[in-house]
């Protein structure tokens, strides 16, 4: 259940025990440590990983952590800082600028963790000549590769797209989609698996075939569906050269030839599944009215430095929401977030381009079920219960709706 920092932890720990270092000096090291378990996924049902990550979170000693900490401020909100903050804002910058950067900014990445005062020549626009900290300048070369991971990811979906309209392949219960056209770096194929699979609600294997006719690549599955582990799904099928990873996020090969053998299989045994209804295992269902869903949302919010890998945050499932069309608004810089309130909770949805299209054209009421995580929104000193949605279900209402 330890990641490999923290094996290098107890590592030095024992070299403390034996002398070899002055004692308490490792614990300097615990918030790098905490990082790593965090973004490395690893289980925080265990009392250890529990431990390190909630004193290195709450000791926060790495001038370049702290760093990428303040420039994600807006979006890690007030409040202590939690895993799952973490794992949503800062693990994104570093993976992003390992996958996408290129290999002087990775080595100033290494370097601004252990020296982040060392100056080095500025690559500032405007600034030539001068010099910044290697600390600043990885934070703005993390930043830049996010938005540059982006847009090659946003380049490969259009493509992607484009391969499942032509060959047909919609309909398909797991879609088997070829990279070797995408103009993008083998670094984000996981990536832009994810991308798809969230898209068409479906799991994904995106791959590239070699010389010797094998097709390799990465698998993406739904957390949100009753296919829990791809992985095994796959082995079962006798057509894999090799599955290995995650039960829902692993790398994968075949034969390139057996491509429609295995789209055949999947359709055959998973005919019976609907990808498209989301399934999920609710902690709470309660209707839209329910007078004590505030003070729930406030309940949890208290807990929420406890919610990582294996302690999920409570997923809650809101029935019966009776709103006009009217009410619903439509936020965001692009245009593609939705935002509504009903009794004294705010519910938003992100990337919700095609339900704003289906909405559109609505009017009179609507009967809205939604499943969501409780957030607690600060602001001015005042704090609003809002729930973020995850799957939401429209239908106009009727008399008969309650």
């Amino acid at each position: 259940m330890l990641c490999g920092a923290g094996v290098l932890y107890k590592f030095f720990e024992y070299c403390e025990e034996k002398g070899l270092f002055p004692k308490g000096r490792i614990d300097n090291y615990i918030d790098l440590v905490a990082f790593t378990c965090i973004s490395d996924m690893m289980q925080m049902t265990t009392l250890e990983n529990r431990y390190i990550c909630d004193y290195g979170l709450s000791h926060i000693k790495n001038p370049f952590f702290k760093s990428l900490l303040e420039k994600q401020s807006y979006s890690l909100g007030e409040g202590p800082l939690t895993q799952i903050g973490v794992a949503f804002y800062i693990t994104p910058l570093i993976n992003a600028l390992i996958r996408v950067g290129s290999p002087i900014e990775k080595e100033r990445l290494f370097e601004a963790f252990i020296n982040p005062n060392l100056e080095v020549p500025s690559t500032k626009r405007g600034e030539k000549g001068q010099y910044e900290t290697i600390c600043e300048q990885s934070v703005r070369n993390c930043v830049n590769a996010k938005a540059k991971q982006n847009r090659l990811k946003d380049k490969a979906l259009e493509l992607l797209d484009i391969q499942i309209m032509e060959n047909c392949l919609e309909d398909n219960k797991i879609l088997i989609l070829n990279a070797d056209d995408l103009d993008v770096p083998t670094t984000i194929t996981g990536l832009c698996a994810m991308g798809v699979a969230a898209k068409y609600k479906k799991p994904v294997l995106l791959g590239r075939t070699n010389k010797e006719g094998i097709m390799r690549g990465s698998a993406r599955g739904r957390e949100d569906s009753e296919l829990q582990n791809l992985r095994q799904f796959l082995l079962d099928t006798n057509l894999m050269e090799f599955a290995e990873g995650h039960p829902l996020a692993h790398g994968w090969g075949m034969k390139a030839s057996n491509v429609s053998k295995l789209t055949a299989y999947c359709n055959e045994k998973l005919k019976d599944v609907n990808f498209n209804e989301g399934f999920y295992e609710a902690d709470f269902i309660v209707s839209g009215n329910y007078s004590e869903l505030g003070n729930l949302i406030k309940d949890l919010d208290k807990g929420k430095s406890y919610f990582g890998q294996g302690n999920k945050e409570p997923l809650i499932i809101i029935e019966n929401i009776t709103i006009p069309v009217s009410k619903i608004n439509i936020i965001g810089k692009n245009l593609d977030t939705l935002r509504f309130e009903f009794n004294d909770i705010t519910y938003i949805k992100f990337k919700a381009t095609s339900l704003i299209e289906e909405i559109k054209n609505k009017t009179g009421n609507l009967n809205i079920t939604v499943a969501g995580r409780g957030n607690i929104n600060s602001w001015g000193g005042y704090n609003k219960p809002q729930i973020l949605i995850d799957e939401i279900e429209i239908k106009e209402s009727s008399i008969y709706d309650f």
